[in-house]
């Protein structure tokens, strides 16, 4: 899918798996979860699930935190860029970002 961009200042998130050791950790994590690779957000020194879809376009989650990368000109493709989580845009400049 290619879509159009409004341009925006913004800054990138970066998040990575955290590999858990088990119970009695900072998340106190289920032994059952030992040596298994978990993603989420850390939050307050707590590794905590991402945040849902609805939780950021419908409630505003991460309103004000500046992690936009770009706007896209129609609600549609930001849809469908959300549901597919990857995508091309293009700039008005012309080039493609993605």
């Amino acid at each position: 899918m290619e879509a159009a961009a409004a341009p925006a200042a913004a800054t990138r998130c970066r998040c990575c798996p955290v590999r858990t050791t088990g119970a009695g950790g900072p998340g106190q994590f289920a032994a059952d979860l030992k040596g298994r690779a978990l993603t989420g957000r850390v939050e307050d020194g707590r590794l905590v699930p991402y945040y849902e879809r609805a939780d950021i376009v419908e409630h505003g989650a991460l309103h004000g935190k500046r992690l936009e990368m770009l706007w896209l000109a129609d609600p549609v493709d930001a849809f469908f860029l959300q549901i597919q989580g990857s995508g091309r845009v293009r700039l008005p400049n012309g080039k493609v970002c993605g």
